[in-house]
């Protein structure tokens, strides 16, 4: 009998929390950061979501995998927003950095980082709350994603 697709996605989400991601295929890889998505937002905000994953060094990247698996689901726009956003607000803390001022929340008021932070929060939790788009490409593709065949 063929699993669900929720059933899956919870093997998926438990695999990855006990083990890493590097036992998952692409798809799988994509639908744990997306589930992950879900939970971080529904337990700290889209904006608590956008805060704790905001770089601050070039060198951060882990914002980067929620914006490759929106992508990868079709959500391009929140994607691009979202990492737009990110490389405005590392602008900032490098321009922050480089001047040694002391107060980074009157540079971010200077900026609009604040309006689409906002904006991009309630996006976030409208997404993490409507998923369709991921269950329907989950049903449509129940053979890339079953961990144990």
């Amino acid at each position: 009998m063929m699993k669900s697709a929720d059933d899956i996605l919870y093997e998926i989400s438990m695999y990855g929390f006990s083990n890493g991601v590097e036992g998952l295929n692409i798809y799988q890889r994509h639908l744990f950061y997306f589930d992950e998505f879900t939970i971080l937002v529904a337990n700290g905000g889209g904006s608590g979501f956008i805060f704790n994953r905001s770089p601050v060094s070039s060198g951060e990247t882990e914002h980067e995998v929620y914006i490759e698996s929106f992508r990868f689901f079709g959500f391009v726009e929140i994607a691009n927003d979202l990492e737009k956003y990110y490389e405005d607000y590392l602008d900032v803390v490098k321009k922050w950095i480089k001047n040694s001022k002391p107060d980074f929340e009157e540079m971010i008021s200077r900026t609009d980082l604040e309006e689409r932070r906002d904006t991009l929060s309630i996006r976030l939790e409208k997404l993490s709350r409507e998923p369709e788009n991921v269950y329907k490409w989950m049903n449509e593709n129940l053979d890339k994603i079953n961990l144990f065949n």
